[in-house]
């Protein structure tokens, strides 16, 4: 593909407001040669590609936006200071499997005990 080409369909993906085929379509475009994919293929995979880009964007906005006093991991619990919480209950409901099932949870505990364990798992 030629500068121009790819100057123009960047300022294209500019005013369409996709950011997200801006990385991934040449390199797309490069994968789809070699593995002999059909136009169809190469759309669905550019567009997956945009899809994603735009959920990361708007979970990332949606995170920023809720002002959270402090991002932290689970993996950053300080269990010996967290006592009565169960390790093995926390690590079972981060695999987020109560979704799947429709079931309630209710995280709750005495004021500064892990809020944070309850933003983890969100």
């Amino acid at each position: 593909m030629s500068s121009l080409e790819t100057i123009i369909i960047d300022e294209h993906l500019r005013a369409l407001k996709m950011p997200g085929l801006r990385g991934t379509y040449q390199p797309l475009a490069r994968q789809a040669a070699e593995a002999g994919w059909t136009f169809e293929v190469y759309l669905k995979e550019v567009l997956e590609a945009e899809l994603r880009s735009r959920d990361e964007h708007m979970i990332a906005k949606r995170l920023k936006e809720a002002k959270f006093p402090e991002m932290k991991s689970l993996e950053q619990i300080e269990w010996k200071l967290m006592e009565g919480v169960s390790r093995q209950k926390i690590a079972e409901l981060a695999t987020c499997s109560y979704l799947d099932e429709a079931a309630d949870i209710i995280i709750a505990g005495p004021i500064g005990t892990g809020n944070y364990v309850k933003l983890s798992l969100m």
